[in-house]
């Protein structure tokens, strides 16, 4: 075989993944980013009841804030239509006494149309956490209060002060899930998929997850 005829193909083959990798650097592209801050010394509840791709919670010792980000991504490049839905959504957040209530307005419940949602929040840890998803990847660390975490499905990581927890409870219906605790680790076991363990603290964790893993760890 004459060594050049492997030219062509090899440099179209190059090409191709190189417009790829340039396409597929397009598909999430970031449109618009709402950030927000809110006082929460009065608050002891927080609820976050909406749609998106990710969640990012991180609890802030002695902390007086929540602070909210949501990142906006548009699943096609050049969809003029996803990036006017972008810029019609707002956070609409709910004080009512001693609960705030997170949610996005200007789709149905945070996503339609391409739009992909990311949320990062900070709040101080010593409140409550009521989380409610359709699905999506979750990570929530430093919290030393109560959580309660339903998933339709996705990926959660979990770190926080094993000292604060007093019992933890996994259900996952279609997966795995691992505890990782000082001295010890627990596989999920069970149909549905589940961990128990009690601890000393006053907090208590439940997450419920459709399909997915759950990776926790309490150090």
């Amino acid at each position: 075989m004459n060594r050049n005829t492997l030219i062509v193909p090899v440099s179209a083959a190059l090409m191709l993944l190189g417009l790829a990798s340039s396409l597929g650097a397009q598909e999430d592209r970031e449109v618009r980013t709402v950030h927000q801050a809110y006082f929460a010394g009065d608050v002891d509840k927080v609820e976050i009841d909406v749609t998106l791709a990710a969640l990012v919670v991180e609890g802030v010792p002695d902390g007086r804030q929540a602070e909210v980000e949501v990142i906006l991504r548009c699943g096609r490049a050049n969809d003029l239509k996803c990036q006017t839905r972008a810029n019609r959504i707002r956070l609409a957040p709910r004080i009512r006494g001693s609960k705030l209530a997170l949610r996005l307005k200007g789709t149905s419940r945070g996503q339609a149309g391409g739009i992909e949602a990311e949320m990062r929040v900070k709040l101080p840890d010593h409140v409550a956490l009521e989380i409610d998803l359709a699905g999506g990847e979750v990570s929530i660390q430093g919290m030393r209060h109560h959580v309660e975490l339903d998933s339709g499905g996705g990926d959660i990581d979990f770190f926080a002060d094993q000292d604060a927890i007093g019992s933890f409870k996994v259900d996952v219906g279609i997966g795995k899930g691992t505890l990782w605790l000082r001295d010890s680790r627990i596989e999920a076991s069970g149909w549905p998929r589940s961990i128990t363990w009690k601890g000393s603290g006053q907090a208590n964790v439940e997450i419920d997850l459709g399909g997915g893993e759950i990776k926790a760890r309490l150090e």
